[in-house]
């Protein structure tokens, strides 16, 4: 699979992200409303033939959006950039940790904090804008 995605173009990826990204979403609000309880979590969508976690999907889809938001800046991005960014980040971090995936979560937030440094930001502004928006 990592072969065949290989050759995609970067483009492509970046066109897609923000659907992605909603769809991503959508998926994770419907497993608050319709989910599948399994050993006390709510993580599990049954879609009849297969059961899955929108959380994996989460996992690809905040690193492309932040990665697709954060390209359309100049370095080191602006603090209202990085506050929009963070959004993208957490609006589906806290739905993850809400089910509860503590681990899953932490790895989407992280995912998308090191899009954030890679795109130039240092960790203290990204320290001081996280907890501004906390």
């Amino acid at each position: 699979v990592m072969a065949v995605m290989a050759q995609i173009p970067p483009r492509v990826y970046e066109s897609w992200a923000p659907y992605l990204y909603i769809f991503c979403v959508i998926l994770l609000i419907l497993v608050d409303a319709f989910g599948q309880i399994s050993k006390g979590a709510q993580r599990w969508l049954d879609l009849g033939v297969v059961r899955f976690q929108p959380s994996e999907i989460a996992k690809i889809a905040v690193p492309l959006m932040v990665a697709r938001f954060m390209n359309r800046d100049v370095c080191p991005p602006s603090l209202k950039n990085t506050a929009i960014a963070l959004v993208l980040i957490f609006l589906p971090t806290l739905l993850v940790a809400a089910q509860p995936d503590l681990g899953t979560s932490i790895l989407i937030a992280a995912s998308g904090l090191f899009v954030l440094f890679l795109s130039g930001m240092s960790w203290k502004l990204i320290a001081v804008a996280a907890v501004a928006l906390a």
